[in-house]
C-alpha cells in the first residue's frame, strides 16, 4: 500500500469532479455571471460598502450568502470578512456552481476557510437561529422575480442590527439599454416599494444606492454617495438596515488597500480581454470572443470601461504582473518574484485596475483558482501538488483500466493500474538499496517499459533522473558519470562500467544478447512490493531532470528541469493540442530529450492515452514506422521535419496516417514548402512549435485554432515572448529581433556549472534564435545569432566543437564551418584548406571523420566536407561565409 506525505487521498466523487474541471478546456462554455462578476457594478458597488460593514460587524458574526450562484460573492465575502463566518446556501438544482462545486471548492481547504455549505433552499426554511444572522447577502437575488415567502425568513434570521443587501436589482422604467438581461424581465419600482412595506414592524429602514455611483466612489474613495430615490436608477443596491441606522452617513471616504493586507490579495484578471503577440491588450479572441462581442454590444456601459485597455501596450514589469496574475498567484509571490515593493506593487495595480486590465480581492488560492476555471475554463493546480509525484497518482486514479503502454516488440501492454504496481515493486526496490530524496539516478538505454518504470519510481521519491543519450562517445559517458557522481547507473549491455560504480549499476536486460558474467541484471535486482510504502513530501521547485544540451566546449551540459515545469509542461501540451484518453502516441524519441520524456511519459498520463513503442528495428526503417502507425492506429503523430520529409517519398504515405488527427513537428526550423507539400499530398497540416530544453521545450507553437501559414511556429503557450535588439530595446511589429522568454517554464539552470541560463536581473531568458512577428500568425523564426546548429535529433552542435576538433590535425592550414538545410533538417558543413603536401583526399576526410567523432561523437560530424585551396576571409580575418556558398 502507498502512502503519500501530506497528500490528502480524495473520495472517488471529488476526483470525478476534479477530472471535469481539468477537462473543461475540451468544450468551452460561460456564464456572464461567472466570467463578469468580480467586474460587474454589483461587485464595484458593493466595494463600496465594505468599509462600514467591517467596522459593524464583530468577530464571530454570521454572514449569510443567499445567491452565490457562481462562488463568487462567498469567495468575496469570505475574504473581506475572515473574522466572520460565511454560509452559503447552496441549492443544487439552480447554481451555475452545483452542490460537487460548492463542496469541493469550499471545502477543500478546511483549516483556512470561514466558509460553510449549506444544501437546502429558502422556500423550506433555514435551520438556523432566530436573530442569529448578522449580515445577509443576495446578488442579483431580486432579479427578475420578488420572493415573498422568503422574506419574512431572513428577517426571521436577521438580528436586531443586522444588515440585509441586495445588490445589483434592476428596475423597470429605467433606462436599460445596456443591460445583459431582457428589460421584459424587470419588475416595476412601486411593486418593490409594496414589497418593503413588510418591513414596517421590523424596523427595518430600505436604502436603494444607484450601483453606478457606488462604483464611482469604488474607485474614487472621496466621492459622496446618498441614498436615491430617484426612479431611473439603472441598477441600485437595495439595503434594509435597522431604523436608527443612516446608512448614507457611513459611506465615508476610504482606501481600498487598507481594507486587507496586501500580502492576502489575489488578482483576477479580466476575461473579456487578453495580451496579443506585440503585448497590446485586445479583446479576447478564443472560442468565447464572439459571444463576448456580442455581450459588450448589449452593454455600452461594460463596453465604454475597457476601452481604455484595447490597445495599450503594457511596459515589463505591468506584463509579468499580468503573467503570474494568469497563473492564479498571490500578490505576496509577485512582489518576491520581481523585487518590488509594496508601494511599487500598489502603483502596478492602481494602473491595470483603472484599465480594467485586472482587479485585487482578498481571496483564498480556492477561491481564485474556482474564478480562474469560471472565466478561462483553465484548472490551475495548487502549488502543493504541482509535483510528479501527484501526478502520476492522479492519472493512475482517473484513468485505471486505460492502457498506459505498448511494445509493438511482443505486442505486450499494461493498464495504468498495472502500471502502477511495477512503479511500486521499483520504489520498493529502490527504498531497499537506500535510494531516496535528491539522490541521482542515471539512464544510459533506450526507452522501454523498464526506463518508463524508472522514472516514475525516481519521481515518487524524489531522486533526480538523469537521462544521458545513447549516442554520445564512450569518453563524454564517464566523463558525465564522473561529474554526477551517480548513487546509481542503469545501462544498455552494451556499455562496460568503471570499477569505481560497478556496484552501483544495474543492466537492463537484453534479448537480442546474452548475459554477461559479474553483471547485475534489472530482473534479478527487481523486488515484489511488500509492505507499505512511505514515500517524501515533493516541492514544485525540486530538482526532477537532468537532460542534456551541447555546450560549446563539446561537453553537453545538463539542464535542470524541476517537478513543477515538467507538471506544467505537459498539462499545457495536452490543453494546446486537446489530447484525450482515445489518443494513440508513437514513442519514436528516447527519454533523453525534453520531447522523448515529456510526450511518452507525461502527456500520455495527463491525457489517460496510450504510448505505443516500436520494435527495436522497426526505428530505422521508413516503411515500418508507416506500418506501426497505420497498424496502431496512432493519431497523434510528433516528429522531426526530417523524418517529415521523407515519409514525402513515400507513395503509402496518406492512406498509412488516415487515422491521425494531429501531425506536429519539433526540432529544427520548419519550412513552408514541406508544409504546403505534406499537405497536398495527405489533406493534413503541420503544427509546428518552438521550444529549448532551457525552457521545458514547448513554449511556442501553433494549434487546430491557429492555421500555419509560412514560416511561423505560432503563439506563446504559457509564457510572455519578445523580441529585442542587442541594446535591449524592443523592436516594432514585422521586424527582426532576438527572442527572449519569461515565464515559469525557465531552467534554474545548468547542473554544477559556472555557467548559467543566460537570464537578466527581471528573469528574461535569451535564446539566441532571430524573428519577427504578425499579429494573425504569431512568431517567425529567422535564424540565430550564435554559431550553432539542431541536428535530425534536436541537438544543438556549436561549430566551436567542431573547430575544437579540427585543430588537432596537423595537415588542416585553415577552415571554415557554415550551416546548410538539407531534406528539411539544418546541417554543417566544413569547408579545410590543406598545408602543402598533404595526405590523399580520401585519407584526409578519413581522418577527419574519425577525429571528430572520436572526440565529440558520430552524429556530430558535418554533412559535408569538403577541400577547398583557400578559405575566404576579410583582411581582418573575419570568414566569409557567403562566399562560401559558391563550394555547396
Amino acid at each position: 500500500m502507498r502512502r503519500y506525505l501530506g497528500v490528502e487521498k480524495n473520495e472517488r466523487k471529488r476526483q470525478e469532479y476534479e477530472l471535469s474541471c481539468r477537462n473543461r478546456f475540451r468544450n468551452p462554455f460561460a456564464h456572464i455571471n461567472a466570467v463578469f462578476g468580480p467586474f460587474d457594478e454589483a461587485t464595484k458597488g458593493f466595494r463600496s460598502v465594505v468599509p462600514f460593514l467591517k467596522r459593524h460587524l464583530k468577530k464571530g458574526d454570521i454572514i449569510l450568502d443567499i445567491a452565490s450562484r457562481t462562488g463568487w460573492s462567498t469567495s468575496m465575502l469570505a475574504g473581506f470578512f475572515p473574522e466572520q463566518t460565511v454560509i452559503s446556501i447552496c441549492n443544487s438544482e439552480t447554481e451555475i456552481l452545483g452542490y460537487s462545486g460548492f463542496v469541493y471548492w469550499f471545502s477543500a481547504e478546511k483549516a483556512a476557510s470561514n466558509i460553510k455549505v449549506l444544501a437546502t433552499s429558502l422556500e423550506t426554511g433555514l435551520p438556523l437561529a432566530d436573530k442569529s444572522v448578522a449580515l445577509i447577502v443576495g446578488f442579483e437575488f431580486l432579479h427578475a422575480k420578488l420572493p415573498a415567502a422568503t422574506i419574512n425568513e431572513l428577517l426571521r434570521v436577521s438580528s436586531n442590527d443586522g444588515i440585509i443587501l441586495f445588490p445589483h436589482v434592476p428596475f423597470a422604467g429605467a433606462d436599460q439599454s445596456s443591460s445583459f438581461q431582457p428589460t421584459s424581465e424587470f419588475i416595476p419600482r412601486h411593486e418593490y416599494e409594496q414589497y418593503f412595506r413588510k418591513l414596517e414592524n421590523f424596523h427595518k429602514e430600505v436604502y436603494i444606492f444607484s450601483e453606478v455611483a457606488l462604483s464611482e466612489k469604488s474607485n474614487s474613495p472621496e466621492y459622496a454617495v446618498k441614498a436615491d430615490t430617484n426612479s431611473n436608477v439603472r441598477h441600485g443596491l437595495v439595503a434594509l438596515c435597522h431604523n436608527g441606522i443612516e446608512l448614507s452617513k457611513h459611506l465615508s471616504a476610504f482606501d481600498y488597500f487598507d481594507l486587507f493586507p496586501l500580502s492576502q490579495g489575489f488578482l483576477i484578471p479580466n476575461p473579456l480581454l487578453e495580451i496579443d503577440v506585440n503585448n497590446a491588450v485586445r479583446l479576447r479572441s478564443d472560442s468565447l470572443g464572439e459571444e463576448i462581442k456580442h455581450l459588450l454590444e448589449k452593454n455600452v456601459e461594460v463596453a465604454r470601461r475597457i476601452e481604455g485597455a484595447l490597445s495599450y501596450t503594457l511596459t515589463d514589469e505591468e506584463l509579468m504582473v499580468y503573467y503570474w496574475a494568469r497563473k492564479v498567484r498571490p500578490v505576496q509571490f509577485i512582489m518576491n518574484k520581481l523585487g518590488l515593493e509594496e508601494r511599487e506593487m500598489r502603483a502596478l495595480i492602481l494602473g491595470l485596475e483603472k484599465r480594467e486590465i485586472l482587479q485585487i480581492f482578498p481571496l483564498r488560492h480556492a477561491s481564485a483558482r474556482l474564478q480562474h476555471l469560471l472565466a478561462f475554463n483553465e484548472y490551475i493546480e495548487t502549488p502543493a501538488k504541482m509535483n510528479l509525484q501527484h501526478f502520476w497518482k492522479r492519472g493512475v486514479m482517473a484513468y485505471p483500466e486505460n492502457t498506459y503502454v505498448k511494445d509493438r516488440s511482443d505486442n505486450t501492454f499494461y493498464t495504468y493500474e498495472e502500471f502502477d504496481k511495477i512503479v511500486d515493486r521499483l520504489v520498493f526496490t529502490m527504498i531497499k538499496h537506500g535510494i531516496k530524496k535528491g539522490d541521482k539516478v542515471v539512464l544510459h538505454g533506450d526507452i522501454h517499459f523498464e526506463s518508463m518504470a524508472l522514472f516514475w519510481a525516481c519521481m515518487q521519491l524524489g531522486a533526480v533522473f538523469i537521462s544521458i543519450s545513447t549516442s554520445y562517445p564512450e569518453r563524454i559517458f564517464i566523463s558525465l558519470i564522473a561529474k554526477y557522481d551517480p548513487d546509481w547507473v542503469f545501462l544498455s549491455t552494451q556499455m562496460a562500467m568503471p570499477d569505481r560504480w560497478c556496484k552501483r549499476t544495474i543492466f537492463f536486460d537484453d534479448e537480442r544478447n546474452s548475459p554477461i558474467n559479474g553483471r547485475l541484471y534489472f530482473s534479478e535486482w527487481l523486488d515484489e512490493a511488500t509492505g507499505e510504502i512511505w514515500l517524501p513530501e515533493i516541492q514544485e521547485g525540486d530538482i526532477a531532470v537532468i537532460l542534456h544540451t551541447s555546450g560549446s566546449t563539446g561537453v553537453p551540459k545538463g539542464v535542470s528541469l524541476t517537478h513543477g515545469h515538467l507538471f506544467q509542461n505537459a498539462v499545457n501540451m495536452v490543453s494546446h493540442y486537446h489530447w484525450d484518453q482515445h489518443d494513440r502516441y508513437l514513442a519514436i524519441g528516447q527519454l533523453d530529450t525534453i520531447t522523448g520524456l515529456r510526450n511518452a511519459c507525461l502527456v500520455t498520463v495527463e491525457a489517460g492515452s496510450m504510448c505505443i513503442l516500436p520494435a527495436y528495428e522497426e526505428r530505422s526503417s521508413l516503411g515500418d514506422l508507416l506500418d506501426d502507425i497505420y497498424q496502431s492506429g496512432i493519431t497523434v503523430l510528433i516528429t522531426s521535419p526530417g523524418l517529415l520529409h521523407q515519409f514525402l517519398a513515400r507513395k503509402e504515405l496518406a492512406a498509412k496516417i488516415a487515422n491521425v488527427r494531429s501531425v506536429i513537428s519539433i526540432g529544427s526550423r520548419l519550412s513552408h514548402q514541406l508544409k504546403q507539400a505534406f499537405f497536398e499530398k495527405t489533406n493534413k497540416h503541420i503544427l509546428s512549435w518552438y521550444g529549448l530544453t532551457e525552457t521545458a521545450g514547448f513554449c511556442i507553437a501553433h494549434s487546430s485554432e491557429t492555421p500555419p501559414g509560412g514560416n511561423f511556429v505560432g503563439i506563446p503557450v504559457d509564457c510572455v515572448v519578445q523580441l529585442v535588439t542587442e541594446e535591449d530595446a524592443k523592436v516594432e511589429p514585422g521586424e527582426v529581433g532576438e527572442l527572449r522568454i519569461y515565464g515559469y517554464n525557465l531552467s534554474p539552470g545548468y547542473w554544477s556549472e559556472d555557467l548559467v541560463i543566460k537570464t537578466d536581473a527581471k528573469g528574461w531568458f535569451y535564446t539566441g534564435d532571430l524573428a519577427k512577428t504578425d499579429v494573425l500568425h504569431g512568431f517567425e523564426i529567422m535564424g540565430r545569432r550564435s554559431e550553432y546548429i539542431k541536428n535530425g535529433r534536436s541537438e544543438i552542435v556549436f561549430f566551436k566543437e567542431v573547430e575544437d576538433a579540427i585543430l588537432r590535425l596537423p595537415f588542416v592550414k585553415d577552415f571554415g564551418i557554415t550551416s546548410i538545410f538539407q531534406d528539411e533538417v539544418e546541417r554543417m558543413a566544413l569547408f579545410v584548406e590543406l598545408v602543402p603536401d598533404a595526405l590523399p583526399k580520401n585519407d584526409i576526410l578519413e581522418a577527419i571523420i574519425t577525429e571528430i567523432s572520436i572526440n565529440i561523437g558520430k552524429l556530430k560530424v558535418p554533412s559535408l566536407i569538403k577541400v577547398i585551396s583557400k578559405i575566404p576571409r576579410s583582411s581582418n580575418g573575419k570568414l566569409l561565409r557567403k562566399d562560401l556558398e559558391q563550394y555547396l
